[in-house]
């Protein structure tokens, strides 16, 4: 009897999978994120159809933000961070698979909230550079359009990331089908950009060699620059555990 106990004491059982659907951090995001995505919809919802009719519209217009309230800028700025805080918890459910180990050293909350804040960071810096060219060229009626554009991309992405990353956490999703939507999404989202540029800024066929050209500078060379400055922070983590 003394034996067996003693066996049973030192016994090591397997450790669990570590599975997001069980995260109390994760799932107090996704709880918040539903109310600012209620909250949102309730006070923006004819403002956030307004500026959809406006990304279609080919013609120049006078921009939403020019006649919206407060109340609906302020309450559409919440769907910005719900994008960054659908790409953080996505980026975060990768990071875990790949490098458990170092993830494991680590609360979920503070990785996300790090994924979140760069790109909230990396926002604030596109806006900024498009306001700067906006002000060179002394273009502000198509530059304002063209912000108001790329606010819309960012607000409707939030509002579709949020389904999406509900199914990929409580339907346990495999990596390649979170990787191949991720890749679909950032493809439509660039897609939409370059139409919107075209239509806005380039009327003849040379001004759209030299739109690719900007696009590439502004749009695919810096995500592949974040990629890889992330890609070296997380082997710098690995080899100091």
């Amino acid at each position: 009897m003394t034996i067996e106990l003693t066996k049973l004491a030192t016994y090591i059982g397997n450790p669990m999978t570590y599975l997001p659907a069980y995260d109390n951090t994760i799932t107090i995001i996704l709880l918040s994120c539903f109310f600012i995505t209620c909250f949102s919809l309730a006070k923006s919802k004819s403002f956030l159809l307004e500026l959809g009719r406006n990304f279609v519209n080919s013609k120049t217009h006078v921009s939403a933000f020019s006649t919206s309230t407060n109340t609906e800028i302020n309450s559409l700025i919440f769907l910005i961070l719900q994008t960054c805080v659908m790409v953080g918890i996505t980026l975060y459910i990768l990071l875990s698979t790949k490098y458990p180990q170092t993830v494991e050293h680590y609360q979920s909350g503070s990785i996300i909230g790090l994924i979140t804040g760069v790109s909230l960071f990396y926002l604030l810096i596109k806006w900024m550079v498009y306001s700067f060219i906006g002000w060179v060229f002394n273009d502000r009626v198509r530059t304002s359009i063209w912000i108001e554009s790329y606010s819309t991309i960012i607000y409707y992405l939030g509002l579709i990331l949020y389904p999406i990353v509900l199914f990929i956490i409580y339907y346990n999703t495999s990596n390649y089908t979170i990787v191949y939507v991720g890749i679909g999404l950032f493809v439509l989202t660039k897609c939409l950009i370059y139409y919107k540029w075209i239509k806005l800024f380039s009327k003849k066929i040379y001004g759209h060699i030299l739109l690719f050209l900007y696009f590439c500078a502004l749009e695919i060379i810096p995500c592949v620059i974040l990629y890889k400055c992330m890609h070296k922070y997380i082997d710098v983590l690995t080899i100091n555990i």
